[in-house]
């Protein structure tokens, strides 16, 4: 998937017309169940495949991206292509890996789980928004094949650092299904917003809720979210969810 991924990401910067790079980066951060938070950046390239992009909603596009994060003990690395065969219809795949260097979690026993090592996703998804006045709702689904490399060969079950889980040794697939509905309040929203996961071979699942407010102020994002966390192995809590966004270059993609 790697070659297919480098294979369009170079087709489409091949195309000059009605182009365009974007870029942003920003911070975020999680109170329950542990506080924690990471930095990160994402860049990317837009290509008009048909349509005017400035009259209407109706045109499409190809999209590349590469997004990078980092807690300082956890780091991650996102490659994807995206579709959009109308603006408001994304498909597309990706190739995450996440590189985990630490084994003094809070919520996880290291001494019996395999916190540390890579965890490589391959994944494909698709999404779609639907806008009314001020009325704003966006659904994506994902499936992850993932890989959890074992250099120890010890076959433990493998900390998800990000779903509070410990899942299935060396490979797993997983379906995400993420919601929201929001209302435009000018540049600002507010708004509802669910993810869940369910991690099938393992039969463990996670789920975030949160009521949410945007606030945009030129190129910046500042949101907050409160609402509850919980996960298989993990007891539902109490959440606050901080996240800032600069963007300094645009993108043509909606969403």
């Amino acid at each position: 998937m790697r070659l297919l991924l480098k294979f369009i990401f170079f087709f489409s910067l091949s195309l000059s017309s009605f182009a365009q790079m974007d870029f942003q980066y920003g911070a975020s951060a999680r109170s329950y169940p542990s506080l924690g938070g990471d930095f990160g950046a994402e860049i990317g390239y837009t290509q008009v495949v048909w349509g005017d992009h400035g009259s209407s909603p109706f045109y499409g596009l190809i999209r590349a991206s590469l997004e990078g994060s980092t807690s300082g003990v956890v780091n991650y690395t996102d490659s994807q292509i995206t579709l959009y065969p109308i603006s408001f219809l994304g498909f597309g795949v990706g190739h995450k890996e996440n590189d985990i260097g630490y084994e003094e979690f809070s919520y996880y026993d290291c001494s019996s789980l395999r916190c540390s090592g890579n965890l490589v996703k391959e994944y494909s998804f698709s999404k779609i928004a639907y806008g009314y006045g001020n009325i704003l709702t966006t659904f994506k689904y994902t499936e992850y094949r993932n890989t959890y490399n074992d250099e120890t060969g010890a076959s433990k079950d493998v900390a998800e650092y990000d779903y509070i889980l410990a899942v299935n040794p060396k490979k797993e697939k997983q379906a995400q299904r993420s919601y929201f509905l929001g209302y435009k309040l000018g540049e600002d929203m507010v708004g509802i917003a669910s993810d869940q996961h369910q991690f099938l071979i393992s039969e463990k699942d996670y789920q975030i809720n949160l009521a949410i407010y945007q606030m945009k102020i030129d190129e910046f994002k500042i949101l907050v979210g409160i609402g509850s966390l919980q996960s298989s192995d993990q007891k539902p809590g109490a959440t606050v969810v901080f996240k800032f966004t600069q963007t300094l270059a645009p993108s043509f993609a909606l969403f």
